[in-house]
């Protein structure tokens, strides 16, 4: 094949990985936070109880803040690795 024809398949595959880091980094690191955000009077119930010492601390799901994190972290790295694949294709585009 061509140049222009090369480049274009490198563009593309760029493009692609590029979309796949968007959604991952969108579905991955943005809609566990909704959850976390609801959770988050609880827990300021919960600090305030801890600062002062009150005997009946409020029931607080530390598994579930604590999966939620982990979730978003890989996300988070997953797009970050598909960002910079995208940016290794883009590096072999021809002049």
């Amino acid at each position: 094949m061509g140049k222009a024809a090369d480049n274009e398949r490198i563009k593309l595959r760029a493009n692609i990985y590029n979309s796949l880091a968007a959604g991952t980094l969108l579905a991955g690191v943005f809609i566990p936070i909704l959850p976390v955000y609801q959770a988050i009077p609880k827990i300021g119930d919960w600090l305030l109880s801890f600062f002062f010492k009150q005997v009946t601390a409020p029931e607080f799901d530390w598994t579930f803040v604590s999966l939620s994190a982990f979730a978003i972290a890989g996300a988070f790295w997953a797009g970050l690795g598909f960002h910079r694949d995208a940016l290794r294709e883009a590096e072999q585009l021809q002049d």
